[in-house]
């Protein structure tokens, strides 16, 4: 996840396309390793990919958790990793939408922590501001916390 010098972070949205009346969610921006990719080099091409941003080592994760879900039909078990990186702000650009990506309607927005902690909006992670906010005063914990 990026974060910039004011303190913002940058999530993407979308739907389920085959729920187009659900509420919008927002998202940390990522996605899965392929074959022979590290954790590190799948989160550097997915930010690339969905937002543009071109950005070097990330350091350990922060975070990990395992979920499952539902979308566009198709059930997902995720087990994920989530890294904080320092970023400049810049215009989030998509340079390699999936079809699937395009079809949930992705859209980036820069938030700023105070907004993001009182949104009534669906947030996933759903403590996001709170565990940022750690991260941010305290620095990153010296192992990756599980989170829900």
């Amino acid at each position: 996840m990026l974060v910039n010098q004011e303190g913002s972070v940058l999530l993407l949205s979308g739907t389920d396309p085959r729920l187009p009346d659900a509420p919008r969610f927002w998202f940390v921006p990522g996605g899965g390793a392929a074959d022979g990719e590290t954790l590190e080099e799948a989160a550097r091409r997915e930010l690339y990919e969905e937002v543009g941003a071109r950005v070097g080592e990330l350091g350990p994760p922060a975070w990990r958790r395992e979920v499952s879900f539902v979308f566009d039909g198709a059930h997902y078990h995720q087990a994920e990793s989530f890294f904080v990186v320092r970023a400049p702000y810049f215009r989030p650009e998509p340079t390699a939408l999936t079809d699937l990506e395009r079809r949930a309607g992705m859209a980036a927005r820069w938030w700023p922590l105070a907004e993001l902690a009182t949104t009534r909006e669906v947030v996933h992670p759903a403590a996001l501001a709170s565990l940022l906010a750690a991260w941010l005063a305290e620095g990153p914990p010296p192992e990756p916390l599980v989170i829900d």
